[in-house]
């Protein structure tokens, strides 16, 4: 399985040091939130998503956002990293 940049989910899980690491097979809902004090979220379209265990990489519009999963299973980001998938596994 290879996700947007490339990688392979067993490149993911080496470098994140998270052996649970899973690419989602069907993106979900994903939002994005516009500033630290604005309870505003921005929807995000998910081309790929990495699930560990409750944290989470989201590749939408060109970049990697960290976030966690909600109780509904929406997607709740609050930085990007750009696209580089190593930078954001490290910032984990």
């Amino acid at each position: 399985m290879t996700d947007p940049g490339g990688w392979t989910i067993e490149q993911v899980r080496e470098l994140s040091g998270r052996p649970n690491a899973r690419l989602l097979p069907k993106p979900g809902a994903a939002t994005v939130s516009t500033g630290p004090r604005r309870p505003y979220r921005r929807p995000l379209r998910a081309e790929a998503v990495v699930d560990f265990d409750g944290a989470c990489l989201v590749f939408a519009e060109g970049g990697w956002y960290v976030g966690e999963f909600d109780e509904s299973g929406t997607a709740r980001c609050h930085g990007s990293y750009g696209p580089d998938l190593a930078a954001a596994l490290r910032a984990l």
